[in-house]
Order: C-alpha cells, then structure tokens, then sequence
C-alpha cells in the first residue's frame, strides 16, 4: 500500500540492516538505468517520426493542441514533439539519481501511450507506439516501489554508502569477544596441571610384606671427571727425537732457531 515502509530494509541497531540495504540500493539503481537505456532508444525512434510529421500518443498531445491538427503535424509541430521527444530522455536521466520520483512520471506516461493507443487511433504508427507503452511498462513496472523504498533508504542511517567493511569490522570485533570468552571458561575449567616433571619415573622397591624400602641415592662424585664418559686408554705415544729448538721440515733439512735480539715488552 501507499506510504507502507518495507520492513526488510528497515533500520536495524548495531549496523545489521547494511547488507539489505545496500543490496536493494544496487537494485533500485541497475533497474533505473536500464529504463534510462530503454527511454533511450524509444526517444531517439519517436523523434524520427515527429520529423516525418505524424503525432505520437501522449506526447502529441500538447503539439495537436496547439497546431489544431489530429493527422499532420506542421513544421512547428513537429519541432515541438521532437522537443518533447527530448524531454523524455532528460527525465529517464534525472531519474537515475536521487530523483527517483520521475521514474514513477515515466511509468504513468508508457502505461497512458500503452492505453491511449487501443482507445483511440491518430495513425498507422499508432501500432509503434502500443508497442513502445507496452514495453516501457514492463521496463519501468517496479519503479513504484523503487520510488516508495529509495524515499525510505535515503531517511536511514547508513546512507548512501551502507559500508559493508564496517559490518565485518563489527563482526570480527563480535566474533573475537565470544572467543575470548570462550577462552577463559576453559582456562577455568581445565584440570590443575601436573607439576611433576616429565620422564621415565622410578619404580618402587618394596620389602617383605611389600613395604617400601628407601633406596639410597648415589651422589656424583666430583673426582670422578666426566661422570659416565668412558676413558680413553693411550695405547702408543708419539715421541719426537728433534729437539725443541729445531724444525724440520719435509726435505730433511734441520735449521735451527736461533735468538732473536728483538726484545718484545
């Protein structure tokens, strides 16, 4: 009905009505602009025949007025109807942006050419312009509620942008608190952690009567080098028949070292 607000895209808290708002915003602007291309075309054909000088339906209406004439239209009117022609394409323009209200204008005027052509007949290309109101309607049939639901989207919060990226900045913010949430009822409830330390642990001895019998622990002894390292057993030593102060080298020439005077502090 006239004046109802459409409860999908009503206004919602926390920024929850964006995705249906903005998807029925794209909607409303792809169905104005395809009308547009429409009343595009029908625009430039009318006008091609108010050049050959027969009146069109509806937009006829005014230049018959003027020139008094049902069956030809004289040179004036003629530039007339092609002004009209003209008009009709600015309208479906204007109509793509917020004046959405002239879409609605446009309707009424292809459902009047749709109408006016089966009640009464001007001439032969009154068969073009049946055609041209009927196809106009079934374009421009849902820019009633465009109209009514452009009116209530343009009055919400959010307009025109309905910014989707804040609306996943809200629900990772959302979806993070559950998490930390969640996260703390398990630190809670999570069983007390095992302090003894990890690793094969020593069996029990037990005595007669199995009672347990304390081992005695072997404390490392400090002189014992490398604990449980094995020893390395010198089977040969290398002796050298050279003295210290003579080098020799691979030839079998020995030189001999003699003192430097230079006295290093």
């Amino acid at each position: 009905m006239f004046g109802i607000k459409n409860p999908t895209i009503a206004e919602k808290p926390d920024h929850a009505h964006y995705p249906a708002c903005r998807g029925r915003l794209e909607a409303i602007e792809k169905n104005g602009f395809r009308l547009f291309k429409y009343t595009l075309v029908v625009s430039f054909w009318l006008a091609v025949i108010s050049f050959l000088g027969n009146p069109v339906q509806v937009i006829g209406w005014i230049p018959i007025l003027v020139c008094g004439s049902y069956d030809y239209l004289p040179l004036s009117g003629c530039c007339i109807q092609v002004i009209l022609c003209i008009a009709l394409a600015v309208i479906a323009l204007l109509g793509c942006g917020k004046h959405k209200v002239l879409h609605f204008i446009l309707l009424m005027i292809y459902a009047a050419m749709f109408i006016s052509c089966i009640v009464y007949r001007y001439t032969i290309f009154d068969i073009f312009t049946f055609i041209i109101g009927g196809m106009g309607v079934v374009f421009g049939y849902n820019a009633y509620a465009d109209y009514f639901d452009y009116k209530q989207l343009s009055e919400t919060e959010g307009f025109p942008m309905f910014s989707l990226i804040l609306i996943e900045h809200e629900e990772r913010k959302e979806e993070q608190k559950k998490f930390e949430e969640w996260y703390a009822s398990r630190q809670h409830s999570s069983p007390a952690k095992n302090t003894q330390p990890p690793g094969p642990q020593p069996i029990p001895v037990t005595g007669m009567n199995n009672a347990p019998v304390q081992q005695a622990v072997k404390k490392p002894n400090p002189t014992d080098g490398l604990g449980d390292m094995p020893e390395i057993t010198v089977r040969r030593k290398v002796n050298s028949s050279a003295p210290e102060d003579v080098f020799k080298p691979k030839s079998g020439k020995a030189s001999r070292i003699s003192d430097s005077k230079l006295k290093f502090r």
